[in-house]
């Protein structure tokens, strides 16, 4: 597979991950995995991280290109750091920043490519007592 096919793979993948926060089980966004699936060669995932006994597990979201952040208690005692996405493709990170106290840690990523869009940061600052919310994605079943 080209290159030029692969960076295709990968921006579908972009595409399809943002179209699961806004229209899981669409048929046009189940449309595109399988499209995505049918053109993957099967050398280009990882295989999923199947046993987790002693793995530290939490959330991580990317704040620039190739940048994650997470919280520090996940990556506190890690030797190696293994990043999975919803389709269980790995990517390798490493600490660049750490913060103890306030629990929270930069990660740097192999392969910014890889990742989802950032997060939109705020340009201002914003006052002691403002009101925050945050989005919990919800699965409903049938």
């Amino acid at each position: 597979m080209s290159y030029i096919e692969n960076r295709q793979i990968e921006e579908a993948a972009k595409a399809h991950y943002t179209m699961m926060g806004i229209a899981e089980g669409h048929p046009l966004t189940e449309q595109l995995m399988q499209e995505i699936q049918s053109r993957q060669a099967p050398q280009m995932s990882d295989p999923p991280i199947s046993d987790l006994s002693g793995a530290a597990i939490g959330t991580g979201w990317p704040i620039s290109s190739g940048h994650i952040i997470t919280n520090y208690h996940v990556i506190a005692e890690s030797k190696e750091i293994h990043l999975q996405d919803i389709s269980g493709r790995q990517l390798k990170a490493w600490v660049i920043l750490q913060d103890e106290v306030n629990d929270i840690a930069a990660l740097e990523v192999e392969d910014p490519s890889r990742l989802p869009p950032a997060l939109p940061l705020a340009d201002t600052n914003m006052p002691v007592g403002s009101r925050v919310f945050t989005v919990k994605k919800a699965r409903c079943g049938i």
